[in-house]
């Protein structure tokens, strides 16, 4: 509760009505995926990003605001929206992440971009499997060849 009330403060201090933000518990995994209903944007974790629930987010039609990283590990969510287009939704440092997300609050925008983002997702270079095995097989082939 302690993190809870800290993050809050800190939103509030940006001028966010923290009546808005709710912070979900955890739930079983059937209820956790109808609880991207709720979201209007999830905010990820660092410095360490989430990658699994930031891709769960948006195959729900979800937006994820990141922060760029310093190493691979904490990078994966700037990858990740930078593969989508959504540089927008990359913060450059903590100030700026919270700048970001107390900026996040265009229901318009958000929602133009949710009806949209599902099929972007499934359509980028990141779920395109087929591409990822050729480039993969190749990389080995000639590895083989080389060695």
């Amino acid at each position: 509760m302690e993190v809870y009330n800290a993050l809050l403060k800190k939103f509030e201090k940006q001028g966010v009505d923290t009546k808005k933000i709710i912070f979900l518990k955890r739930s079983k995994k059937e209820e956790f995926m109808k609880d991207y209903y709720k979201i209007d944007c999830a905010l990820d974790t660092f410095p360490y990003t989430g990658v699994t629930t930031t891709f769960q987010s948006y195959l729900m039609g979800v937006p994820v605001l990141v922060m760029k990283g310093f190493n691979m590990n904490s990078r994966c969510g700037e990858s990740i929206n930078k593969n989508l287009g959504l540089n927008e939704f990359i913060a450059d440092d903590y100030d700026d992440y919270i700048s970001k997300a107390s900026q996040i609050q265009d229901k318009k925008k958000l929602s133009n971009i949710r009806i949209s983002l599902r099929k972007k997702v499934l359509d980028s270079a990141l779920f395109d499997t087929e591409k990822f095995t050729k480039d993969l097989s190749d990389i080995f082939e000639n590895l083989v060849k080389k060695y």
